[in-house]
């Protein structure tokens, strides 16, 4: 058993050597400094140094500068849509009509409001009047 007491002694030098580590990590700084000073040279000889001149216009598909007419434009649209009489499908007699006269309509069939719309018979159909 004597000889496992002294088991860590032998794994595990007593001293370091002062000398590599340093060596070593001088070297590393070395080695980073030469790589840095390599990589500027092959930058600026790359790159040119004269900066190219921006273009006076930018090419297809430019970007809208009149945001805000046409904001105001899709509004009106929007505005004249709801408040105005236009046709939806003209063949089928269906129309678009303002959203306050729609309410007033709606409010004047009272408690029939949200009844089916009967449809209308018409001659073709062979339904009888």
């Amino acid at each position: 058993m004597s000889t496992d007491d002294h088991a860590p002694d032998r794994l595990q030098p007593q001293h370091l050597n002062m000398t590599a580590i340093v060596g070593a990590a001088v070297g590393c700084l070395l080695f980073l400094c030469l790589a840095i000073a390599g990589l500027h040279a092959v930058y600026r000889a790359d790159v040119p140094r004269v900066p190219a001149a921006a273009p006076r216009e930018f090419p297809e598909p430019r970007l809208r500068t009149d945001e805000s007419a046409q904001l105001d434009q899709l509004l009106a649209e929007q505005q004249r849509h709801l408040t105005g009489y236009h046709w939806i499908d003209r063949p089928n007699g269906i129309v678009a009509v303002p959203i306050e006269r729609a309410m007033q309509l709606i409010a004047r069939r009272g408690g029939d409001a949200y009844k089916p719309v009967a449809s209308q018979p018409t001659a073709g159909n062979g339904a009888k009047p």
